[in-house]
């Protein structure tokens, strides 16, 4: 779907390239990191999307389940660059 699209490829080689959007510039504002914030909201944006839609085939939403783990994880390599 998404994980496999010249948009998302793009998308992650502009993060890729620009690493200190990322950078804290403020210092450390907790133990929270970026992709435990991004983590939380792509399963609560998950959840309300199959709470809105309760008629979605569970193929469906299993798809929809493994492609935000691969944007997750895609995330959490990037930032581990």
């Amino acid at each position: 779907m998404i994980v496999n699209t010249e948009g998302y490829h793009a998308l992650i080689e502009y993060l890729t390239e620009h690493l200190a959007i990322f950078a804290n510039q403020q210092g450390d504002t907790g133990e929270e990191t970026v992709e435990d914030i991004v983590t939380d909201l792509v399963a609560s944006n998950l959840m309300t999307v199959f709470q809105q839609n309760p008629e979605l085939d569970s193929e469906v939403r299993f798809t929809l389940l493994r492609e935000a783990d691969a944007v997750v994880a895609d995330l959490g390599e990037v930032l581990a660059g």
